[in-house]
């Protein structure tokens, strides 16, 4: 398989590899998010599988099932690296409380690298609450002398609201409202 990295077909091939392999494991593919596999024939007995490319999350409470997957993967693909608790996928932090059942997600590493990329972000301050009812037009009129925070999100606008629909898609469903009211003025930021 180390062959077909660079091609142009290497993804549909992949793919292609992969997906056999899950249907041959017993496992099928969402309809709503072909990155997701389940297997199981009730709530109570199950494994899921999240993959992306050549990073998968394995998760279910049918321990015998994991298992099985894992043995399936490594003497079909070469041994893999496993670590028990996730504590991080895809850049989306991950916690979770066996005690109360809560799954905790964050992206604090977006976060930071996308603060660290445009300098002139590193001066906001954060907010309880995500969504502004109202919010403020940059003043771009030849006689106003721009911020630096104005000026940075004026020229990579689209890159700034690209990296939040990540973020809101991942792990912040909480800025997909703020998000939509970006995308409408990603022709014209002001």
């Amino acid at each position: 398989m180390k062959a077909l990295y660079g091609l142009k077909q290497s993804p549909a091939i992949w793919n292609k590899r992969v997906d056999g392999f899950m249907t041959e494991q017993g496992f099928t593919r969402c309809t709503s998010d072909s990155c997701l596999y389940y297997k199981g024939d009730t709530i109570t007995k199950f494994v899921l599988v999240s993959l992306s490319v050549d990073d998968l999350l394995i998760t279910g409470n049918d321990n015998d099932g994991i298992k099985t997957f894992r043995d399936a993967l490594n003497s079909n693909f070469g041994e893999c690296t496993w670590n028990d608790n996730c504590s991080s996928f895809l850049g989306v932090n991950l916690q979770y409380d066996l005690v109360t059942g809560v799954l905790m997600m964050s992206c604090p590493g977006k976060i930071d690298s996308l603060l660290a990329k445009y300098s002139g972000l590193q001066k906001l301050t954060s907010s309880l609450v995500p969504y502004a009812t109202t919010f403020k037009k940059i003043d771009d009129s030849v006689d106003h002398q721009l911020t630096d925070i104005q000026e940075c999100i004026r020229e990579n606008f689209a890159s700034i609201v690209g990296a939040c629909i990540y973020m809101s898609i991942t792990a912040r469903p909480d800025i997909t409202t703020l998000c939509n009211k970006a995308c409408k003025g990603m022709h014209n930021p002001k």
